[in-house]
């Protein structure tokens, strides 16, 4: 039971590579957009997993994250190329709520295809179009809440950029984990009455105001 519910609970990013890799799995981990100590949450997950983080600051990690990390690229993706990551050499990449800052992030996602082992995974999410709808309010995963927000992206148009680099669309669409339903209002009155802490992502999946891709290198 525990177990079980350590798997719901886990964040969605986290949930496909659990399913993929369990969590004694050892495999090479790049994840775009690695603030908010992402390093330690992953690693207290996989344990065995190797993680490699890439984002363009600090972004709320601390010396213990990066200790975690075999190594971090400090790259801003608007202006800097992935050279310096080689390629095929990771078993999963992970972009979560990274390209509605870009407005190139169409060729990133491109670009990162080339650093996936064959066979390797990768996970994306960002706002969908739903999220619109939103007034603007605390949270960052509403596109109208953020304002380094910058381009609202069609997820054909990133289901089309995997097809076009031999991908196969493992799955799509809005993000509607059904135990995150279950749990919004719970969550809502946590985030906001008790921590005192941005809350608007509790209704996330209830809405459906995120969508994703998850695909597999051929």
């Amino acid at each position: 039971m525990f177990n079980l519910l350590n798997s719901i609970m886990l964040s969605p990013k986290f949930q496909e590579l659990n399913r993929e890799f369990g969590r004694d799995g050892e495999f090479r981990l790049l994840e775009v957009g690695c603030g908010n100590h992402s390093a330690t949450i992953a690693k207290r997950i996989f344990r065995n997993c190797k993680y490699y983080g890439l984002d363009k600051g600090v972004y709320n990690n601390d010396k213990n994250d990066f200790q975690l990390m075999e190594e971090f690229y400090n790259i801003d993706l608007a202006s800097g190329d992935l050279a310096i990551l080689p390629d095929e050499s990771f078993d999963a990449i992970i972009i979560s709520h990274v390209i509605e800052h870009l407005k190139n992030g169409l060729e990133v996602i491109g670009r990162l295809c080339r650093k996936l082992k064959t066979k390797g995974s990768i996970y994306i999410e960002f706002p969908s179009e739903r999220s619109l709808s939103v007034p603007h309010t605390q949270g960052m995963f509403y596109f109208c809440g953020d304002e380094t927000h910058i381009k609202l992206y069609d997820i054909k148009e990133a289901v089309n950029v995997l097809l076009e680099n031999n991908f196969k669309i493992i799955k799509a669409g809005p993000r509607r984990n059904k135990f995150r339903i279950i749990l919004a209002p719970f969550r809502y009155i946590y985030l906001r009455y008790i921590r005192k802490a941005p809350y608007a992502a509790s209704f996330l999946d209830f809405f459906g105001l995120a969508d994703f891709i998850l695909a597999r290198k051929r």
